[in-house]
């Protein structure tokens, strides 16, 4: 259905009449010929555009150099476009689903943890719920090329894309493109011909992509145009200064309602540009000295002439500045802002509101009178200004005005399946993060810092229940040195086994991995030749070996795996004692203490249940001597549970006091091997430390930290924070600002994927989630 109001102009009236005769409908309202299944739009037979997302940058999180930096790129990006080019920013403010707090929200599994589930469900509803956080801005550039043919169109709008992103990648700014697809595309503006409706599957073999978006019901009036169930209106910036303030477009999203800001910018032959600009200057300046002439006969000073003179002169003067100084080009630009609402009432408000931000700026927004259709046209993702024919819509632009016009804010983390890990503490947003989606993390291995009492270990607990309540069917694994998680293990069912020499619990140090589930190329491995090296490690901590003694231990370690089908470190020690070698006898009696001995816990069968989801290996209670030897045998027994569940089930690893592993060069090339090896079979490894210059210290260290995608942060002492901004690259502003050592305990930054937002993540006192994230906290406040 298409109705056309009574109330225009003669000029729009004669416009409806004539649309009317050639059998107007809702079609040809948009201003396009086509769109492909690859995202290029014809608009006309000259001019076709692509669409590219762009990603965020943490704009408001970074110093004012690097602000400036992003600026400065952001400038020479539109400046690589040529006269027979044409940008278009878009910046969508958009309500975000009403689904989406749903598919967040726990299910509740009829079990005791449900009290938990509910607590965080209940936290991210009322973090949700917020008003700042019921919208989401997106933003898009769209590039358009004059060309004949559609395949020059295409050629010509990638080297364009390209050209535009290098300035970005030379200045070292994260931003990032995506092309959208055809159906990306036409879903994008069926967003704005048919607000509040879904699309299905998109079918261009079938179908126009002007019958899959245009609108079920619009009507056009002079200061309005009706869509569907929705009264929509266009304004256009009618006024603004010649320097425009770089918070307009956020000081607009901020008004949270759903809203559409588009900018136009056409660019000038330059070179025709500069020689009118010169005619100009030089008819000025004989205008100037005609004046000057006459003022001297008539007695009057040779320094008055006209203010228009004067005006043109220094227009002229400032460009010509612009142009060969500052490496400035000239656009024709045009500034509009699309508003929705659910009546005409509302409408009005929402407009009074844009028009206030605007005057607050300096920019005075007017209705697109009686060009409402051209204004919406405008403002969709086509690429083309169509308010051409009212000069009053647009003006000229340099590239400084239209870069300060950024799009940047700050990044969000939001996965629409991910679990909940607080709010940025930028915008509000809630922060949700699923470590095993590959298209968040390609490798999903993480590691907390934090110094001491700085709400670190209230930050592991709360990813230990999240990976617990959320992953039912996963297994958990703790090395837990310090016995930090024991009473939240307890009240959590986790299986504690607390490896000391006080207790007859025990650990089998002999048993090898499945070969059988090994990978592939894995299986080539010489499991004895491994064991044999680890057993020379571990011996090698609390004895220091000679080499002749490490090859009696490889000799004994092959020659006990021949005699026993499933060998113990006392079958081991047997097998030592047998050889009739002095050397073997001296080695014998100096490793008893650890085979048959005191220290005998990893001598006998393993008598631990390790099947539970939940393991914590608990080892403050050893004797220190062991804890380096310890901590090896737990490692390679965890190896051995990853690779048997592989395939089966996801295992975490959390691995606390993740420097004891770092004491030397041999201990931090096992942990780094192993760190790698439990990666490569679906294990997601996190260490914890307070202590980033103990791992860095190490090139296996080094390593560990350069593929770790997901990294927390909180407070750092000044030693580490210098690590964080020399060897490892994090912006020295936003580290100052957030995880400072005065920073708020319980806050910080998360990186996911080079993507860093700072975060807090408040429990309120009177839960039972406050409980539980706070038992033995005072811990981690040495």
């Amino acid at each position: 259905m298409f109705k056309k109001k009574k109330k225009l102009s003669v000029a729009a009236q004669r416009k409806a009449d004539r649309l009317a005769r050639l059998g107007y409908s809702t079609q040809d309202t948009l201003k396009f010929q086509d769109l492909n299944d690859e995202g290029l739009m014809k608009i006309d037979d000259d001019h076709y555009s692509r669409v590219y997302e762009l990603g965020d940058v943490p704009f408001e999180a970074i110093g004012a150099e690097a602000q400036q930096e992003v600026i400065v790129s952001y400038g020479e990006a539109i400046n690589t476009l040529d006269a027979k080019s044409h940008y278009q920013l878009l910046v969508v403010n958009e309500r975000v689903g009403e689904n989406a707090i749903e598919n967040l929200l726990m299910p509740m599994a009829g079990t005791p943890d449900d009290v938990y589930r509910k607590e965080i469900n209940d936290l991210m509803k009322a973090r949700f719920s917020s008003e700042d956080n019921e919208f989401q801005v997106k933003r898009y550039a769209i590039i358009t090329t004059e060309q004949k043919r559609a395949s020059a169109a295409e050629i010509s709008l990638s080297k364009a894309a390209l050209a535009f992103q290098e300035p970005f990648r030379k200045g070292g700014v994260p931003l990032t493109l995506h092309g959208l697809s055809g159906e990306e595309r036409v879903n994008l503006i069926n967003q704005f011909t048919n607000p509040g409706m879904t699309m299905s599957k998109v079918d261009f073999q079938h179908q126009n992509a002007k019958d899959l978006v245009a609108p079920s019901f619009l009507e056009l009036d002079n200061n309005q145009i009706q869509i569907n169930q929705a009264h929509t209106r266009v304004l256009y910036a009618k006024y603004y200064p010649k320097v425009l303030e770089d918070d307009l477009i956020k000081n607009l999203t901020a008004l949270n309602h759903e809203m559409v800001i588009s900018l136009h910018a056409q660019p000038y032959n330059m070179r025709d540009l500069q020689k009118k600009i010169q005619t100009i200057s030089q008819f000025n300046k004989i205008d100037r000295r005609r004046q000057q002439k006459d003022n001297a006969k008539d007695g009057v000073s040779s320094d008055f002439v006209s203010g228009l003179s004067e005006d043109i002169g220094q227009t002229t003067d400032a460009l010509k500045e612009d142009f060969s100084k500052y490496g400035q080009k000239l656009f024709t630009g045009t500034l509009t802002v699309m508003v929705s609402a659910k009546n005409k009432s509302e409408l009005r408000a929402i407009t009074d509101e844009v028009k206030g931000v605007g005057e607050a700026e300096g920019v005075f927004f007017e209705s697109a009178y009686n060009y409402q259709e051209e204004a919406f046209n405008t403002t969709l993702t086509l690429g083309w200004s169509f308010l051409n024919e009212d000069p009053d819509t647009y003006r000229d632009m340099t590239t400084l005005n239209i870069a300060t016009q950024r799009p940047f804010t700050s990044v969000e983390l939001q996965n629409p399946h991910g679990e909940f890990f607080g709010q940025n503490q930028i915008t509000g947003n809630v922060i949700t993060i699923d470590r095993k989606d590959k298209q968040d993390l390609l490798t999903p291995s993480g590691l907390v810092l934090g110094s001491s009492g700085s709400g670190k270990s209230v930050a592991v607990k709360y990813q230990l229940l999240n990976t617990l309540l959320n992953h039912p069917k996963d297994r958990i694994i703790i090395v837990d040195p310090e016995s930090e998680y024991i009473e939240i293990g307890r009240q959590l069912g986790a299986q504690i086994l607390d490896i000391s020499t006080g207790t007859n619990n025990h650990l089998n140090l002999m048993d090898l991995a499945d070969r059988t589930k090994l990978r592939e190329e894995d299986k080539k491995l010489d499991l004895i030749k491994e064991k044999s090296n680890l057993l020379t490690t571990m011996f090698d901590k609390v004895l220091t070996l000679s080499d002749a003694q490490k090859g009696v231990i490889d000799l004994v370690t092959h020659d006990t795996y021949e005699q026993y089908e499933k060998p113990t470190l006392v079958n081991w020690q047997a097998v030592l004692k047998s050889r009739p070698e002095k050397i073997a006898q001296e080695l014998a009696l100096s490793t008893s203490p650890y085979t048959v001995g005191s220290q005998d816990v990893f001598s006998y069968e393993t008598n631990l249940d390790l099947s539970n989801r939940f393991l914590i290996f608990n080892t403050k209670h050893l004797d220190e001597n062991m804890k380096p030897f310890a901590m090896q045998v737990i490692l390679d027994q965890i190896w051995k549970q990853v690779v048997a569940s592989q395939n089966i089930v996801s295992t975490w690893l959390f691995f606390d006091e993740i420097q004891v592993n770092f004491q030397d060069q041999d201990s931090a090339n096992w942990f780094a091997n192993l760190w790698a090896r439990v990666r490569k079979y679906g294990a997601i490894p996190t260490g914890i430390t307070q202590n980033i210059s103990n791992i860095m210290q190490f090139q296996g260290g080094r390593n560990l930290t350069s593929n770790t995608e997901f990294m927390m942060l909180l407070r750092q002492k000044a030693p580490d924070l210098k690590i964080l901004k020399e060897e490892l690259g994090f912006d020295e502003n936003v580290l100052d600002q957030f995880v400072n050592e005065r920073a708020e305990v319980g806050t910080g930054l998360i990186r996911v994927n080079g993507i860093m937002v700072p975060f807090k993540n408040p429990i309120p006192d009177h839960t039972r989630l406050y409980e539980l994230l706070n038992t033995d906290v005072d811990t981690d406040k040495e």
